[in-house]
């Protein structure tokens, strides 16, 4: 069996995906402007796939910037943010 790391696909998305840098952005922004914690809500509002935003969060999380909830088959949810995430958007 293959199995795409997140190492791996992060380089795929930032060769493959339009400005990939404004969809991280773009996904830490609607967690703290907008208040959403979903991801397959935040992949509607920024015209995302889910796939994308969702592995925004685990690198955000990664990162030690939010903590997620990841149920199985579902949508992961946003359950904290850092300080440090909220202080460099503000």
């Amino acid at each position: 069996m293959i199995k795409v790391t997140d190492f791996g696909f992060d380089q795929y998305a930032r060769t493959y995906v339009p400005d990939y840098e404004s969809v991280v952005r773009g996904v830490s922004l609607q967690i703290l402007n907008q208040n959403e914690r979903q991801s397959r809500e935040i992949a509607q509002s920024l015209e995302q796939p889910q796939a994308i935003v969702d592995h925004v969060l685990n690198t955000l999380e990664s990162n030690g910037d939010i903590k997620l909830h990841k149920p199985l088959g579902g949508s992961i949810y946003v359950l904290t943010v850092s300080p440090r995430l909220r202080r460099s958007f503000s």
